[in-house]
């Protein structure tokens, strides 16, 4: 079972990105080119949403805008250009892997994630971006050695994980619910639960 996606935090903003960079009033910026075609991933967002951007110029229109709307790596969605999503996360990750080799994206913390120790285990949940402007809470249990659980959804982010998950698993996830509310780690958002941003 894969484990939660850390996100990437581009770090080097004095790239050689010509007028693509006077062009996109963001303070960090990574130009790449791939297959002969120049690409610039780009901070976006606020402080409060960091999001990452994937964008394509052809002269001065932009073709191509995906969005990283969490920083875990993943496009989340195609705002501007009629690439299929797979295909520029694809390109974006090719990217992100360029930008690692030459020292210029770092991991960082899971930015919206919080975990629970009950004895020897320990209980995770994480908020993820699900297209448009939603997002789902993915939930697992580490055991004794650190061996990850079966991975859970709730895409509702309602509280109730996605069917069929067993009785122990949903007792558990409400269990690190009520305690990131106590802690103020989990917040309401009308009627949703989201991790809020800070780890922990």
């Amino acid at each position: 079972m894969d484990t939660p996606a850390l996100p990437l935090a581009l770090v080097l903003a004095t790239l050689s990105v010509g007028c693509v960079s006077a062009a996109l009033p963001h303070s960090t910026s990574f130009a790449f080119d791939l297959d002969g075609t120049p690409y610039v991933i780009i901070s976006a967002g606020t402080a409060a949403e960091p999001a990452n951007d994937l964008v394509r110029h052809d002269g001065p229109r932009v073709v191509l805008r995906g969005r990283d709307r969490d920083q875990d790596g993943v496009l989340d969605t195609v705002l501007v250009g009629s690439v299929p999503l797979a295909v520029a996360d694809a390109v974006y990750r090719r990217g992100i892997e360029i930008a690692q080799a030459r020292g210029a994206a770092r991991a960082r913390d899971l930015a919206r994630s919080f975990e629970l120790a009950e004895g020897s285990t320990r209980l995770v949940v994480w908020s993820v971006a699900e297209g448009g402007s939603g997002w789902a809470n993915r939930f697992v249990r580490y055991g004794l050695r650190g061996q990850p659980g079966p991975e859970y959804t709730d895409s509702d982010a309602d509280g109730r994980l996605d069917s069929p998950a067993p009785s122990d698993a949903q007792s558990a996830y409400e269990r690190i619910v009520a305690a990131g509310l106590r802690a103020d780690r989990l917040e309401r958002v009308g009627a949703r639960l989201r991790v809020r941003l800070g780890g922990g």
